[in-house]
């Protein structure tokens, strides 16, 4: 959204796909030219310490936090061990730079506290926030919002992506640039692959969300998906990598939650999902399937009977699985089935 919103106020360079680790930051910063008037960084960690480096090496005049989740729980130990290894991004900006805080991310107080410079927040629920926005209106596909004395639209659904919204829009206001005219480029975004895109089959509705998993950001894909207007809805859940001894438990409340939702059928793709499954199964008579790792053709197999008069169905999971082929055979099967249905209305 950065990229979106810069590049129309000069050349911009931005890391490629998710290139924020030892190698990727390196190949970023050596494609910056100097004609690129602003250079936009992600930096990444898997591990406690990962990110000083990376963030030296950077030196940037301003730094982004969007919030602290619990990706890569198996290496880091826990969320606070996480929070104050993104906290080294922030003790790194150069003295006349600023740092981006959510205002609502329950790491924020930390944060503030390894800040040595300026800090401007973002926030939808705090009202102590520097930047909010007003008329918050959910769609399935789009977030309607005010701010900046401008009504506006980010054609993605989902309060997680209102918050990366926000988080964009407070770095134009930082610079100085013009906040109204950003905040109306908003309307032209198109989101990168995998990160809640949305395909429209006959009556079926099939949001891709499948770029990564933790239980975090599950817990926000959960929220946009209960939200989501439908008569039927499918929950499509791949496992959740790298949570170490943790997994059984989040896996487990993540069945729980899923039982308690408005999902009316839930899939379980691979072997840690398998507990998703029977915490599902304990909790709900709703319909359910377990399919193993690889077998992307059986869930299209089993969800298009339950779901070719119309459904909503969500596809979250880590990137290993690689959900979108299953969202691909999905697409593929109701295609055919559509076809097969009117050619036997004409015959």
């Amino acid at each position: 959204m950065l990229r979106w919103l810069l590049s129309a106020v000069g050349p911009t360079l931005a890391s490629v796909k998710s290139y924020n680790n030892h190698i990727g930051v390196p190949i970023t910063l050596l494609d910056i030219r100097p004609y690129h008037k602003f250079a936009i960084v992600e930096l990444g960690a898997s591990a406690a310490g990962e990110i000083t480096p990376l963030a030296r090496a950077v030196s940037p005049d301003v730094a982004v936090v969007t919030n602290v989740g619990t990706a890569h729980l198996e290496k880091f130990g826990s969320v606070r061990k996480i929070a104050e290894t993104k906290a080294e991004i922030v003790k790194a900006v150069r003295p006349n730079g600023f740092v981006v805080l959510n205002g609502d991310d329950r790491s924020y107080p930390l944060f503030l506290e390894n800040a040595k410079t300026k800090t401007i927040t973002y926030a939808v629920d705090s009202s102590h926030a520097d930047i909010q926005p007003t008329e918050v209106v959910m769609q399935t596909s789009s977030i309607h919002f005010d701010i900046f004395g401008t009504s506006t639209k980010l054609p993605m659904g989902g309060k997680h992506n209102l918050y990366n919204a926000l988080a964009a829009l407070t770095v134009i206001d930082g610079l100085g640039l013009d906040s109204a005219r950003s905040a109306n480029r908003l309307r032209g975004f198109t989101p990168p692959p995998m990160r809640g895109n949305i395909f429209y089959v006959g009556p079926v509705v099939i949001v891709n969300d499948a770029f990564n998993c933790n239980p975090s950001s599950l817990k926000a894909s959960l929220e946009y998906f209960e939200h989501i207007p439908a008569p039927n809805k499918v929950f499509v859940l791949g496992d959740m990598l790298e949570l170490g001894k943790e997994s059984e438990k989040y896996h487990r409340e993540a069945g729980k939650a899923l039982a308690d939702s408005s999902a009316e059928v839930f899939v379980a793709f691979g072997d840690e999902a398998a507990n998703s499954y029977a915490e599902f199964r304990s909790n709900s008579e709703k319909d359910a399937m377990h399919l193993p790792k690889g077998s992307h053709r059986k869930v299209a197999d089993y969800l298009v009977p339950l779901v070719e008069n119309g459904a909503v169905v969500f596809f979250k999971g880590s990137r290993k699985l690689k959900l979108e082929r299953a969202v691909s055979e999905l697409i593929r099967g109701l295609k055919n089935h559509y076809l097969r249905e009117r050619a036997e209305l004409e015959d």
